[in-house]
């Protein structure tokens, strides 16, 4: 449940910020190098968490049981 309630939570919490982020950079209340720097941050995050779970997800099929070539 806790996995599910993560993988829901994370994205939109991502998207908020980042929207919040860009709303206020249109409307001058965040400067650009503040932006730029925020931005790259919370986007480098993102896709390194992606990276990771999709290689554990991947290590993770790889030491099932049913791809036991022993069987």
């Amino acid at each position: 449940m806790s996995d599910q309630l993560n993988a829901i939570v994370r994205p939109l919490v991502t998207l908020m910020f980042a929207m919040g982020f860009v709303g206020g950079f249109f409307v001058g209340k965040i400067g650009t190098e503040a932006f730029m720097s925020v931005i790259s941050m919370v986007f480098g995050f993102w896709f390194v968490m992606r990276g990771e779970e999709k290689k554990n997800a991947q290590t993770q099929s790889q030491l099932s049981p049913s791809s036991d070539p022993n069987k």
